[in-house]
């Protein structure tokens, strides 16, 4: 009996080890197609449509920012971007790549507030690639000016962007 209950604690904790540092070996890697751009096709040279038969809906640009490390052991870099497509507001991640961890979620927060009091934007749809969240209506981004990835297992921030006005 008591070998059966070492066993099971030790391959309990081993899941739980598991699904705590196995992010750290994997990525997820994702490359979403923002609103608006036009998806690449594999379609013949001769089936492609000239650029005047459907124009591109008009993106409106309002801030920018680079992500920097959240410290010495948690990488982040690439581009946090808002942008208006189709009348919705978006928060893009451009060549976006960061350590990847258990629980990662997009927020948004006010210049050195902490995280968690900020608004979360969900889930990380990836630690590697192009993505982008949808902001929730009449935020103001000169407010909330710092885009975060942050660690709900660890509580910490994996990484961050200051975003200005361009």
């Amino acid at each position: 009996m008591k070998k059966t209950l070492w066993t099971l604690l030790a391959v309990v904790l081993l899941g739980i080890g598991w699904w705590l540092g196995s992010p750290l070996f994997l990525d997820k890697k994702v490359n979403e197609v923002f609103p608006g751009e036009a998806v690449p096709s594999a379609a013949a040279p001769s089936q492609v449509s000239s650029p005047t038969e459907s124009p591109q809906p008009i993106t409106i640009k309002e801030f920018e920012g680079s992500f920097r490390d959240g410290d010495a052991l948690h990488k982040a870099k690439g581009v946090a971007r808002s942008e208006t497509a189709e009348g919705i507001r978006y928060i893009r991640f451009i060549d976006f790549e960061a350590t990847n961890g258990p629980v990662l979620h997009a927020y948004l927060r006010k210049k050195d507030q902490p995280t968690l009091e900020g608004i979360d934007l969900g889930k990380l749809k990836g630690n590697i690639g192009n993505q982008h969240y949808e902001l929730p209506k009449d935020i103001d981004l000169a407010e909330y000016n710092t885009v975060v990835i942050y660690c709900k297992t660890f509580r910490v921030d994996v990484g961050l962007a200051d975003l200005k006005s361009i």
